[in-house]
């Protein structure tokens, strides 16, 4: 095993996928990745945000049906 130059799919720019890395994704039978670590953290970062607004939101529709009920 060696390390690995990818392109990432959202900037295009190339990126190494070191051995340790590679190790890592096999253990968690995870594919290699599409994005530059870059890209990964700005997409996690997104989804983070998004997902906690779903769930104030859930929140707070379940808190409006308890004052309502």
């Amino acid at each position: 095993m060696k390390n690995e130059i990818l392109t990432c799919k959202d900037c295009h720019r190339e990126f190494v996928f070191y051995v340790k890395e590679q190790r890592r994704f096999l253990s968690k039978d995870w594919k290699d990745p599409k994005r530059c670590p870059e890209c990964r953290k700005k997409r996690k970062k997104t989804y983070t945000g998004t997902m906690n607004c779903r769930k104030r939101l859930v929140h707070d529709i379940i808190r409006l049906k308890e004052m309502a009920a």
